[in-house]
């Protein structure tokens, strides 16, 4: 188990982008966003065509600076994860 770069004391749950720091919760500067005022109902969602799916993984890439994300005691590889595209 990593602890949290910031404390010592928690589990580290995130990796920083640039995959150097290891963060808890508490530190991991993570925001709840509201949807939009205008629009009560969240997007309707799809599965990436294989067009998209290419669009979403340099998205990923640009975001985090990498592919593969420390979450809940693990880590992932976006890459090898469903995508889906909001639709209007």
């Amino acid at each position: 188990m990593e602890l949290c770069a910031v404390c010592g004391r928690s589990r580290a749950l995130y990796r920083s982008a640039s995959g150097e720091t290891v963060l808890c919760p508490a530190h991991a500067g993570l925001a709840v966003v509201p949807l939009r005022h205008d629009r009560p109902e969240p997007p309707s969602v799809r599965p990436a065509a294989a067009g998209d799916r290419e669009a979403v993984l340099q998205l990923v890439d640009a975001f985090w600076g990498e592919m593969e994300v420390a979450a809940f005691g693990r880590t992932y590889d976006l890459a090898d994860l469903p995508a889906l595209v909001a639709v209007d």
